[in-house]
């Protein structure tokens, strides 16, 4: 994926490749290059119901429908250059016990303007 420092209006995805359909709630982490955590808020995050195509190591990849989280960028969620991360968190509180899974994060670079 292709972003800079500032950048807003543009979708980024998280491909889980698990059924998220059943979930109950949906979180999105990103990790700053100096390791400071903020979460995406759950209004900002989707699971559509179908495929979606993101860009990954320059190469156009389908997402498989209810199987990724996407959310849009503001200006504020990227406010430095560097290797940054995001994690994935699915949790369904309908079963007994609840599931909850978490993803393993994924690293991308933001570049300055």
């Amino acid at each position: 994926m292709s972003l800079k420092v500032g950048e807003s209006g543009k979708l980024i995805g998280y491909n889980t490749n698990f059924d998220l359909s059943s979930n109950t709630s949906l979180a999105l982490t990103l990790i700053d290059p100096g390791g400071v955590e903020s979460v995406i808020e759950a209004s900002r995050i989707s699971a559509p119901g179908v495929n979606g195509t993101f860009e990954e190591s320059g190469t156009d990849t389908i997402y498989t429908a209810n199987e990724y989280m996407q959310f849009t960028t503001i200006a504020s969620d990227f406010t430095t250059s560097g290797t940054w991360k995001l994690s994935g968190t699915y949790t369904n509180t309908v079963t007994d016990p609840d599931q909850i899974y978490h993803g393993a994060a994924v690293s991308f670079t933001v570049i300055e303007q």
